[in-house]
């Protein structure tokens, strides 16, 4: 997923978890350059400390699980577990993502009671790895499903990544 799509991308997460993208006390809504710099000024993107914010890069799992759980107010959650080595053979304790990760893989969310991103069954996180569309889709759909029981999933690696697309339809994510 290109970076030309982060405004799009943060809004609605960001929306999803009660933080608004608009300015405080005004009814018209940002552009995206404005969206970006509040949420630069709000601590949710950083840039790579070297002036870039590689926008024409596309956004990484470590990078997309960062916002999703920044977005979700779970700042302790990741200064708990950011010294813990997590399930993932691929990041380590000093990886720069790893409180992220260990939260976004670890602790369900509010509205589904699942956690918004998986490893792989080989023991992978694969941190710079570029996010999927699909994956995407069911990071956006745990945070706003509420009925993600686990008979509406027994059927889940059958129907990767179907199902989760057409709940994003449903939910009117992918508007």
């Amino acid at each position: 997923m290109k970076r030309k799509s982060l405004a799009l991308v943060l809004s609605i997460i960001l929306l999803s978890n009660g933080f608004s993208v608009y300015a405080s006390g005004s009814d018209d809504s940002l552009n995206n350059n404005e969206k970006i710099q509040k949420l630069i000024g709000e601590n949710y993107i950083q840039g790579y400390g070297n002036g870039d914010f590689g926008y024409a890069n596309s956004i990484k799992r470590s990078e997309i699980t960062r916002l999703i759980v920044l977005a979700g107010k779970q700042q302790d959650k990741i200064e708990e577990l950011k010294n813990t080595r997590g399930n993932y053979s691929d990041v380590g304790v000093r990886y720069w993502a790893n409180g992220e990760i260990n939260v976004g893989t670890s602790i369900p969310t509010k509205k589904s009671g699942k956690c918004i991103i998986n490893g792989y069954p080989n023991g992978t996180f694969l941190p710079e790895k570029g996010v999927s569309y699909a994956e995407l889709s069911k990071m956006l759909v745990v945070l706003a499903k509420s009925d993600l029981d686990d008979g509406l999933l027994s059927d889940e690696k059958a129907s990767w990544p179907n199902d989760w697309i057409k709940w994003a339809e449903e939910l009117g994510i992918r508007d």
